[in-house]
């Protein structure tokens, strides 16, 4: 089991400091950073033929020019399988980095994670229809619903806790600790917001060497890009091989320490509260989802506009637009007396 006391097992009764979780995730990754890389190369092969066919920027851009029933067949399997090596990785991730093994049997890793993809896509379905309710209320209810909600992942694929009940339960855990855990994942997230800004700002040292040294090239580099995606079409191999990259590299390092801190806060508040999980009331779970139901029916009503004012058109003009109802020609100039 992994705590964030190095060698202690007896429960605590306060959460730890940000830098205590940041040390003690820093020595959890060193001794299981080898299997990491072994485990997320895995998954990002995964993606690779999709990635290097590179057909979804191309088709979706010209989808909105010319849509076509294939082309949206097309994006939405890629998006569907995407999706779902994504949710694969993250629950196989949360797995090996809960455990206490350096190492792990892939094979058994991804069978287990298998058998949690579906439980996994109906938690997440309900956290973003619950966060976009709460974002329809003037976005700070979005924003607290994050933050009770940040334990729910861990609950499922840890603890077998599915649906609406990973999510009371995330709640109770967090509900008294709020601007505590708030702190926490706050210092998380800027540590990785700097990590992935400092990762972007190396790739492209190129680009800025040539800002300074040479303004008109790279503008014109600039100008060439914006023509490129005009005219639809996909990026260059490199480009897209570099993006493969930094990807691959993101993951291994400072995803997968961010994981492993979140697990170390759960386990910690879990720790904290110190007893059996309730559970959650009728009321209490329509209540949670009443967010949800209004972004569900937000989403039906803004899409059943666009298809009407698609197909019926109300605002267009049921005449020629050079005609009068009369079947005469409107004189385009009022002739002078």
């Amino acid at each position: 089991m992994i705590t964030p006391e190095n060698s202690s097992t007896s429960q605590i009764n306060h959460l730890v400091s940000p830098t205590l979780l940041l040390n003690t995730s820093w020595q959890i990754y060193k001794k299981k950073w080898k299997t990491l890389i072994k485990l997320l190369i895995f998954f990002k092969l995964l993606y690779l033929p999709v990635i290097l066919y590179q057909p979804i920027s191309t088709l979706s851009k010209s989808f909105f020019t010319h849509p076509s029933i294939s082309i949206a067949i097309i994006i939405i399997i890629y998006i569907i399988y995407s999706s779902f090596i994504l949710s694969l990785e993250t629950i196989a991730l949360i797995l090996y980095l809960a455990s206490e093994n350096e190492k792990t049997d892939i094979k058994n890793l991804f069978k287990s994670s298998l058998s949690l993809i579906f439980p996994y896509w109906w938690l997440l379905s309900l956290e973003i229809l619950i966060f976009m309710g709460g974002f329809i209320f003037f976005f700070v209810p979005g924003l607290i619903f994050l933050i009770w909600f940040s334990f729910s992942a861990y609950l499922l694929i840890l603890e077998n806790i599915k649906g609406i009940n990973a999510l009371f339960v995330s709640k109770e855990l967090v509900k008294e600790r709020f601007w505590e855990v708030t702190g926490r994942i706050f210092v998380i997230s800027v540590i990785s917001l700097l990590f992935s800004l400092f990762i972007s700002l190396i790739s492209n040292i190129p680009k800025l060497i040539t800002l300074f040294s040479n303004p008109e090239v790279f503008f014109s580099s600039l100008t060439a890009s914006a023509s490129q995606t005009q005219n639809v079409q996909p990026l260059p191999f490199t480009h897209v091989l570099k993006n493969f990259i930094i990807m691959t590299f993101q993951s291994i390092t400072i995803s997968s320490f961010a994981v492993i801190y979140n697990i170390l806060l759960y386990r910690n508040a879990k720790s904290v509260y110190g007893k059996a999980y309730p559970q959650p009331a009728k009321k209490s779970k329509l209540l949670m989802m009443l967010p949800a139901i209004i972004a569900l029916l937000t989403v039906i009503l803004l899409f059943g506009i666009v298809i009407f004012f698609v197909v019926f058109n109300p605002l267009r003009s049921p005449y020629p637009s050079s005609l009068s109802p009369s079947g005469f020609t409107y004189p385009t100039r009022i002739p002078t007396p």
